[in-house]
């Protein structure tokens, strides 16, 4: 089991995605800013943001969201396993 806690703001961004995404949410920047509040700040986020899209784990997908085109996050293809093996991996009970 991993622990929500000893994540890094990179991997808690992803999970994030992830388990959004399987719930059939979509998420952006501001919704992301809104989930981790309290564990991970604005300028992390933005860091983190650059730093997996640079990587090619993080991409963006515009979706029309409550009539407004957004620009979503989702996970990559090639980096799918790896974040879902994190997300589902977490302690019960932790986000």
């Amino acid at each position: 089991m991993t622990s929500w806690s000893k994540l890094s703001p990179d991997l808690k961004m992803c999970a994030k995605v992830y388990q959004e995404r399987q719930a059939g949410r979509d998420v952006w920047a501001s919704r992301m800013v809104e989930l981790l509040k309290g564990d991970v700040t604005k300028l992390e986020i933005s860091k983190a943001e650059d730093k997996l899209m640079d990587m090619g784990i993080l991409d963006k997908q515009y979706k029309k969201v409550d009539g407004l085109w957004t620009s979503c996050y989702l996970i990559c293809s090639e980096a799918e396993s790896l974040i879902k093996n994190i997300a589902e991996n977490l302690d019960k009970g932790e986000k």
